[in-house]
């Protein structure tokens, strides 16, 4: 316990430096005109765990120890602010990008990009998470509506990432063998807003009139294993802002890739 909360010393310093930031933030442009052509890109999100298929039915190993027993009640998180990188290097925001997904709701695991400037593209990357001026704006509605129980109406703001389960390893001191982490906070040094990107690779997404398809890999694996293995016996539950919620967030910050375009 005393290496983790070591662990989370350092990396809350280097979140404060790094992770609120873009990862670029000059190459930034404005949001197309209304005389640029644009064209719509749909997202499709497919969970796994490591090379597994995910479920909510199976047992997984945590891959912190290999020794505790996993299976998962529910997922859920906000992805915002897209950008789309084009082949020369410069980010393209895609406006109003907010969306809600719900590993038990296969509705929400596809959702739509519009209005995106008709270009090539080499890289995509976004929010996990609510900005600070979104969370502070009140009743809001689509991927932001409070119905989706993302909203901590006891505190200020979204709940940016939810995931609970159940490990039989474990012992809570209310008798429970449930883990629960609900992350969120957004100013200050508890700041757990971070940024994932993800490269093409040697594909291009080329955007036309039409619609565009880009299949994005979100591995649950990643959400335990680093930069800091998480173990469920030592860190049942993270329901507060804080340094276990920001260390947290640094986890599930690499968790998504893209594994094709259609």
């Amino acid at each position: 316990m005393k290496k983790i909360n070591l662990l989370f010393t350092l990396f809350i310093a280097l979140l404060v430096m790094f992770s609120s930031c873009k990862p670029d933030d000059k190459n930034d442009t404005p949001n197309p005109t209304n005389n640029t052509p644009t064209g719509n890109v749909t997202v499709k999100v497919n969970h796994t765990f490591g090379a597994a298929a995910f479920d909510f039915t199976s047992t997984f190993k945590n891959p912190s120890d290999n020794t505790e027993d996993m299976t998962f009640s529910s997922i859920q998180y906000i992805l915002s602010n897209f950008e789309l990188q084009t082949t020369d290097g410069t980010w393209v925001p895609v406006p109003e990008s907010y969306y809600y997904i719900n590993g038990k709701q296969s509705q929400s695991l596809s959702f739509i990009l519009k209005d995106v400037k008709v270009q090539d593209y080499k890289a995509v990357r976004f929010l996990i998470g609510v900005d600070s001026t979104r969370n502070v704006s009140g009743a809001q509605t689509g991927g932001l509506d409070p119905a989706t129980g993302m909203f901590w109406s006891w505190n200020t703001g979204y709940i940016f990432f939810k995931v609970e389960g159940d490990c039989p390893q474990l012992t809570t001191p209310f008798g429970s063998s449930n883990f629960v982490y609900h992350i969120g906070g957004f100013n200050g040094q508890y700041n757990a807003l971070v940024w994932a990107e993800a490269s093409f690779g040697s594909k291009t997404l080329s955007v036309k009139s039409g619609s565009n398809t880009l299949l994005l890999k979100a591995d649950v694996e990643e959400v335990f294993k680093k930069p800091i293995a998480f173990e469920l016996t030592n860190t049942p539950q993270i329901t507060l802002n804080g340094p276990e919620a920001v260390a947290f967030a640094l986890n599930y910050a690499d968790m998504f890739s893209v594994t094709d375009i259609e």
